[in-house]
């Protein structure tokens, strides 16, 4: 490789270097409330920083969001009643539980027979998790979709989601009905609401296992790296269902930071 092509190349991986300059999200996301790791959620919950994804892995993110447009796009030429927008605010659909400790946003409503409206859910796919993803169903390719739908479904009174898939090495399409289940929906807010309750222990005891290394919650579960000091960041700090946070030290939903403050860590086993 040239000197001038490598400059360029490095270049563009330059310009990504803390361009994601937004605060972390605190609070429980949708797209994560089924992922492996407990800790993961309540560092979410809490408000931990993040870490900054490689450029690679931001671009991938970008690239996801376009193709998003894209495929909606092409449901609406096709003829199908796709509702991508909330008529109330113009923005995403939008769900949320617990004041908002439980939030997230859907791809939209898609309609499935005559005034039926499902939940819709666009997931764009490399190669090899679309092939599986076709050939196992999603509740075994990516059970965490299942988990997103799930709590969606629940939150928003659907009783159906399509999931929709896109190949991005293809520009194949495979689609998937996915019907709502009430048990596994209250199984993910019981989950939740243990990590409310701050009980959430890391999925292993290893730093070097797959799902650790790429947890964008490393730095601030393996690492040391230090969170904005407030109550919700605080280990004698549970999430109340209103959206508050209550202080078991002082036995009062939590006002202001004070001399007690201790950094919420994992809990064990």
């Amino acid at each position: 490789m040239s000197e001038i092509a490598e400059t360029i190349l490095t270049k563009i991986d330059e310009g990504f270097v803390g361009r994601r300059k937004s605060k972390p999200r605190a609070y429980i996301g949708g797209s994560n409330i089924g992922g492996p790791c407990e800790a993961a959620l309540s560092f979410s919950l809490r408000g931990f920083p993040d870490d900054e994804p490689p450029p690679k892995t931001q671009r991938i993110f970008a690239l996801g969001h376009a193709l998003e447009d894209l495929i909606v796009a092409d449901l609406k030429h096709s003829g199908i009643t796709v509702i991508d927008r909330d008529p109330e605010t113009n923005w995403q659909f939008a769900y949320k539980k617990y004041g908002g400790h439980i939030r997230g946003n859907a791809d939209g409503q898609i309609e499935v027979a005559d005034g039926e409206l499902a939940l819709l859910e666009i997931k764009t796919m490399n190669a090899a998790k679309w092939r599986a993803f076709v050939k196992k169903g999603v509740a075994e390719s990516h059970p965490q979709y299942i988990a997103q739908m799930q709590t969606y479904m629940g939150l928003g009174g659907f009783e159906k989601a399509v999931l929709l898939g896109y190949n991005k090495d293809t520009s194949e399409y495979h689609c998937e009905v996915v019907e709502f289940d009430l048990i596994e929906y209250h199984a993910l807010l019981a989950r939740a609401e243990r990590v409310m309750g701050g009980q959430a222990p890391r999925v292993t005891d290893n730093p070097d296992d797959w799902r650790c290394r790429f947890c964008f919650k490393r730095g601030a579960c393996r690492e040391g790296r230090k969170p904005e000091k407030d109550c919700a960041t605080c280990l004698h700090s549970v999430a109340q269902d209103d959206g508050r946070w209550y202080c078991k030290l002082k036995s009062e939903t939590a006002q202001e930071l004070c001399d007690d403050y201790r950094i919420w860590t994992p809990t064990e086993e």
